[in-house]
């Protein structure tokens, strides 16, 4: 099941709020790159409920105590959507611009060239753990080269101590700095004719080398999964 209800600019001039038990579950990063992605609704921002796992997050990474707060029992909304998360699956973006998505099982005859798990909103621990339970013990298709740049150096370092950079190294990935290059195509240019999927922001043609070239979008266990395959394809772990 996919929807797209909102559209690319349905959501002008308003503030997007996410809530519901599958939102309580995500991690802080994945609830960043979920509030990140309200400007392609044409939103002015996005915001969801602070709990717990929020006030320890600043605790950690700030050093400060925030309280919780929440949106009034009486609130009222513009329009209100209801998902069921359960029958979601994974989509991929594909060119030649950001509003256009499908299933990553119908796109399974795209053969793939570079994959790309990082740049500013991906590489994150959440997306290299994925990647690197999809990978271990499987190469990297021959075809196909793998570009793995956490999002921080703070991340390089946790994910080097786990052992992921090691596993996803072994299975034939390069690593890379923290780094925006791979999605400008500083590094890892796409050539004419070449087929990329990634994390970056953008799918325009040229934004990652070649304007002959073409550019998916992915979570990061789709990335790898298809990296492995060498053609798009979804992951049995998502």
């Amino acid at each position: 099941m996919y929807k797209n209800e909102i559209g690319p600019d349905n959501a002008h001039g308003m503030i997007l709020e996410f809530a519901g038990t599958a939102i309580d579950e995500l991690t802080i990063p994945q609830r960043m790159i979920l509030c990140g992605n309200a400007g392609f609704a044409g939103a002015d921002g996005a915001i969801l409920q602070a709990d717990s796992r929020t006030q320890a997050w600043f605790k950690e990474n700030v050093g400060i105590d925030v309280d919780t707060i929440s949106s009034d029992p009486d609130a009222k909304f513009e329009r209100v959507y209801t998902f069921d998360a359960a029958t979601f699956v994974p989509m991929v973006t594909y060119p030649p611009e950001v509003f256009t998505s499908k299933p990553a099982t119908e796109l399974s005859s795209i053969k793939v060239d570079q994959c790309i798990i990082g740049t500013c909103v991906g590489g994150t621990l959440d997306d290299l753990r994925a990647a690197a339970e999809i990978l271990n013990g499987k190469p990297v298709h021959p075809d196909v080269r793998l570009l793995i740049s956490p999002v921080s150096q703070k991340v390089y370092v946790q994910a080097s101590r786990e052992g992921l950079l090691a596993t996803l190294a072994e299975a034939g990935a390069k690593i890379i700095a923290p780094t925006c290059d791979v999605c400008l195509g500083v590094q890892g240019p796409l050539a004419p004719g070449e087929v990329g999927i990634s994390q970056q922001t953008l799918n325009v043609p040229g934004r990652s080398g070649s304007p002959e070239a073409d550019i998916y979008l992915a979570s990061a266990a789709t990335i790898a999964a298809s990296a492995a395959a060498g053609h798009i394809t979804a992951p049995s772990i998502a």
